[in-house]
């Protein structure tokens, strides 16, 4: 079930560490297939370089394969972010000396811009651009503050990820025979407001609970 396949795809984990993204070398979009394959990468260096040459679709199945390999990963979710507002990647130098100390001031952006902040996201991301003109996130995240001050596509993706979890925690309830914990569990999948799909699955499940059963 697609719902179950998510989850596991979630638990996986990756490296978070930040490192330079590759120039733009000029090179033609590709036509990636439906599924991300390996050519695309998973890191958000991999994502930002598939956006800088244009290929927003690439952009988004790599940037979604990160954040399914580390949930925490800031710069992906910042290139997913980006991707869903529609934004083009900045033209950047290459990175300078000062990467390490510029990425701390990326990561308190981030913390702020996810914590519906944007204010202190550009100021933090001002100060990593005064030590790093070439820090590739920096300069992402001061274009997508300007448009999108909240992290709109985390949380509506985090919300069906805490949805398909509850929908599977009725499945298991109701398959013990714990109808009162299935319809509660169904009920919160529901209150969180998930995509379509895990919504009918919700919904039809809701359905089975109070259909006739044989005795």
């Amino acid at each position: 079930m697609r719902t179950a396949l998510l989850l596991l795809l979630l638990a996986v984990p990756a490296s978070s560490q930040l490192r330079s993204a590759p120039p733009y070398d000029g090179t033609a979009p590709g036509h990636p297939a439906d599924e991300p394959g390996p050519e695309l990468g998973s890191s958000a260096e991999d994502a930002f370089a598939l956006l800088s040459r244009g290929d927003r679709d690439a952009a988004r199945l790599s940037a979604a394969r990160c954040v399914r390999a580390d949930d925490a990963d800031e710069a992906c979710w910042l290139v997913f972010e980006a991707v869903e507002a529609g934004l083009e990647a900045p033209r950047v130098p290459v990175s300078g000396p000062h990467r390490r100390r510029a990425d701390l001031h990326f990561r308190a952006g981030a913390d702020y811009y996810f914590n519906d902040d944007p204010q202190g996201a550009r100021r933090e991301w001002e100060a990593c651009a005064l030590l790093d003109e070439g820090h590739p996130f920096c300069a992402l995240g001061r274009r997508l503050v300007a448009v999108a001050p909240g992290g709109a596509a985390r949380a509506a993706r985090r919300s069906d990820r805490d949805a398909q979890q509850s929908y599977l925690s009725g499945m298991i309830r109701f398959q013990k025979g714990d109808d009162a914990g299935a319809r509660r569990e169904w009920k919160a999948c529901l209150a969180q407001r998930p995509d379509a799909d895990t919504r009918l699955d919700c919904q039809a499940a809701l359905r089975k609970l109070d259909a006739p059963r044989p005795r």
